[in-house]
């Protein structure tokens, strides 16, 4: 009968109760909590709390929502610090962002956390709660060719070179960008560049990334689209404006934001005459036989054509290159991220800057990825290993600073952390080393089975 209330327990966003009076517990929480629109991000926030300390770091899945885009947040996790019905209890926080690519309701499944609460020898493994979430599209926004939602759209046009003293053959490339605020480039609309009678438009492949800033992570998507034209003959010509609808996600209405229409003049080239004139009699006999063959449209037909088949050729083996390299370098960056010298950097700087908080959290995701100490990490475990008097002295009074009730003795500081880790860092490394090469290096049993 106890065993399977313990499992229905730990199974609960609730306390659950250990050994040395150690609990711990997970929440999660949607923000805004209502229903949103489609396209507009939505936070869903993490809380796992333990009232000792935390000997790892904990471990948060990925999260897969069919039909929107989830993403677990790359920011450093805020540490928590909270009183709860007379209990001291410390957390860390992590935030998935979830973007409703449809208009309907969406399941937010439970994710299992596994957590390494302090006093405590076994990780444990909480649940968040299922949740749900609405999206639709708003009233009054039912027109749009293509919807979606933002705080703030900014719209932009450049071009390559001056529009003044253009003339026949010249070429000059249009390009116009969309900046929205809190929504993913992938979502904003493409923009069209409309044919001009007596320009040529060659369209480029847009340019979609994600804006991020330091300390906010993703705060806006941009899509960048251009045209190259060529001018065909002489003539007064008017690029057209062009309209982009969006909805005001606080003003609650639709909105239009104008790129302005460009006009620009195109001088015929007069009194030109070449070095070695033709006789009038040849032109005249080879003019009529000449003169379909070699029409402006059917040259510039033959050539768009010629064009198409290379730009057909090309194309997929270029989006697949530029896939593949786009992998390559995010993989490179995800290795790089979970790896222990990225850790070990977090750690360097935080305590540099003299942050209990965050040295707390950046010595156990070190310890975490550092291969001599081992799974689950403990701080303990790194101070056997080190042998190093000032990094335990160190560690002890960054620990009693953080979570103990006695002021630490003055003679120790997080400086004295810091000058102690590469040290230590250094000497777990050799060691570690030293192992490896022996268990290579040593001889094979006698008598193999």
């Amino acid at each position: 009968m106890m065993l399977p209330l313990m499992l229905l327990v730990c199974l609960l966003p609730g306390y659950v109760f250990a050994g040395d009076g150690a609990q711990w517990m997970v929440r999660a929480r949607l923000e805004p909590s209502g229903p949103v629109v489609v396209g507009q991000p939505v936070q869903l926030v993490v809380d796992v709390l333990v009232t000792t300390w935390f000997a790892g770091a904990p471990q948060f899945p990925a999260l897969d929502v069919p039909g929107a885009l989830a993403t677990l947040s790359d920011d450093q996790p805020a540490h928590l610090t909270e009183d709860i019905q007379g209990t001291r209890w410390f957390g860390i926080s992590r935030i998935y962002r979830i973007t409703p690519m449809e208009p309907r309701e969406y399941a937010i499944p439970r994710l299992q956390i596994l957590v390494h609460p302090g006093l405590v020898e076994k990780p444990v493994r909480l649940w968040t709660p299922a949740r749900k979430l609405h999206a639709r599209v708003p009233p009054g926004a039912e027109g749009m060719a293509q919807f979606f939602a933002t705080t703030h759209l900014d719209v932009s046009q450049r071009f390559d070179r001056r529009l003044d003293g253009l003339r026949v053959g010249d070429a000059f490339t249009r390009t116009l960008t969309l900046t929205a605020d809190g929504m993913p480039g992938m979502f904003l609309p493409p923009l069209s560049f409309a044919e001009v009678d007596g320009l040529a438009v060659y369209s480029k492949a847009p340019v979609v990334e994600n804006l991020s800033k330091d300390r906010q992570g993703f705060v806006a998507g941009r899509r960048t689209e251009s045209a190259t034209y060529t001018i065909q003959r002489a003539g007064h010509y008017r690029l057209p404006e062009v309209t982009v609808q969006w909805w005001d996600s606080v003003g609650k209405k639709v909105r239009g934001e104008t790129i302005p229409s460009v006009t620009f003049d195109v001088a015929a080239i007069s009194g030109y005459r070449p070095e070695i004139a033709i006789p009038e009699e040849v032109a005249a006999a080879g003019a009529t036989r000449a003169e379909e063959a070699l029409k402006p449209s059917r040259v510039w037909m033959v050539g768009l054509v010629g064009l198409l088949m290379v730009l057909g050729w090309l194309w997929p083996r270029l989006k697949r290159y530029g896939a593949q390299w786009a992998e390559h370098r995010a993989i490179q960056r995800r290795i790089y991220e979970s790896s222990e010298a990225a850790a070990f950097a977090r750690l360097s700087s935080a305590a540099e800057g003299n942050d209990d908080e965050g040295t707390v959290r950046s010595l156990y995701r070190w310890l975490d990825r550092c291969e001599p100490v081992g799974k689950p990490a403990l701080a303990e475990r790194a101070i056997d290993l080190a042998g190093d008097d000032q990094y335990r002295l160190a560690t002890e009074t960054l620990f009693d600073r953080r979570f103990g009730s006695t002021p630490p003795s003055p003679d120790h500081s997080i400086r004295d952390l810091e000058r102690a880790l590469t040290r230590v860092r250094t000497r777990l490394s050799e060691d570690h080393a030293m192992f490896r090469r022996q268990s290579d290096n040593s001889l094979p049993p006698l008598n193999p089975v």
